[in-house]
């Protein structure tokens, strides 16, 4: 049996041909856990986004912690927030999570 849950994803856009797009996924900040990741491509934020959210769930579940109860404020929040204007667009995503 699978677990998705939806997650908030900011992406910060790249300032020159030479950085990546970054990728922020504010409902970790609550846990100690951080959760970031880099595309080269606008295209793969989506897929490096999941991926990234799937290895920290997965360490959290293997710290004792339990990812289920991770909790996402919604885009809204988020971009109303000052610590994530580095982001300019945000999308939402279903990611797997550890079982």
């Amino acid at each position: 049996m699978t677990i998705t849950r939806r997650f908030s994803v900011g992406i910060e856009s790249p300032r020159n041909t030479e950085t990546a797009w970054g990728i922020y996924v504010p409902a970790f900040d609550g846990t100690g856990y951080g959760c970031v990741s880099a595309a080269d491509t606008q295209e793969g934020a989506e897929a490096a986004a999941r991926e990234a959210i799937l290895a920290m769930t997965t360490y959290m579940q293997a710290a004792g912690e339990d990812p289920q109860a991770l909790r996402d404020a919604g885009t809204a929040t988020y971009q109303a927030n000052p610590d994530y204007r580095h982001c300019d667009q945000w999308l939402m995503i279903d990611a797997e999570l550890p079982e």
